[in-house]
């Protein structure tokens, strides 16, 4: 059973911003590094566009190797 201090947060992005796929990678890109630190201590779910899915999938892999 976990305690309230073991629990972490989760960040859910949900994209509304209706933008270009390309603008959606780009933006994730310039934000990257501040997402990244975040997740290094609660959860971090991200739901863009169905056009960005791959792109941003491919970039967070490329990232991680």
């Amino acid at each position: 059973m976990s305690t309230d201090a073991t629990k972490k947060l989760v960040y859910v992005a949900n994209w509304k911003m209706n933008m270009p796929a390309i603008q959606s990678t780009e933006w994730f890109a310039e934000h990257y590094e501040a997402l990244s630190e975040l997740g290094r201590t609660e959860r971090i779910v991200i739901c863009p566009t169905v056009p960005a899915l791959f792109p941003l999938y491919s970039m967070i892999l490329a990232k991680e190797q």
